[in-house]
């Protein structure tokens, strides 16, 4: 029902008044506008312009959001002296990075030279290549359509793999 009372065929009502054919329980007598015969359209000129507003406003939200954005450069092109994640979104790098810190446990100086990324100075960066490089493979032949072995397999949070259960 309108908010201010008017209705568009012109007739002013205050309440709701239910009519001999509908029964206490009836669904007219809680929704009237929705399953009568003459279905009442509420017209308030502030109201629809509202709606037109809201209307507009989600439309070029839904275009903003829709449109088509650029692919984000891979990350060699982006850092120096990627070899084994070539073509990888950069934007990915830095959270691969995250994932081996906590999965050896250590810091990121451990691998890399502190401000010098680019760098090969330390034996665990060459060292973590290979070790992409071969879970990569064992992902590739295996299981082709998951990523199911990690560093976390065998090393769970220690630099060094265990060998076997504790």
């Amino acid at each position: 029902m309108c908010g201010r009372g008017t209705l568009s065929r012109g007739r002013r009502i205050d309440r709701y008044q239910p009519t001999q054919a509908q029964s206490r329980h009836s669904p007219d007598r809680l929704h009237p506008n929705l399953l009568s015969r003459t279905r009442w359209i509420c017209y308030d000129p502030p109201t629809m312009r509202n709606k037109k507003l809201f209307v507009v406003i989600l439309l070029c939200s839904a275009c903003a959001f829709t449109q088509d954005k650029a692919a984000p450069k891979p990350a060699e092109e982006v850092y120096k002296n990627i070899q084994v994640m070539k073509g990888v979104p950069a934007p990915r790098l830095m959270g691969a990075m995250q994932f081996f810190t906590k999965s050896l446990g250590v810091e990121c100086s451990y691998c890399h030279v502190p401000n010098e990324f680019d760098k090969d100075d330390k034996a665990p960066k060459n060292t973590a290549r290979k070790m992409l490089t071969m879970v990569h493979q064992i992902n590739g032949d295996n299981f082709p359509n998951n990523q199911v072995v990690s560093c976390w397999m065998c090393h769970r949070g220690n630099a060094k793999p265990e060998a076997f259960p504790k």
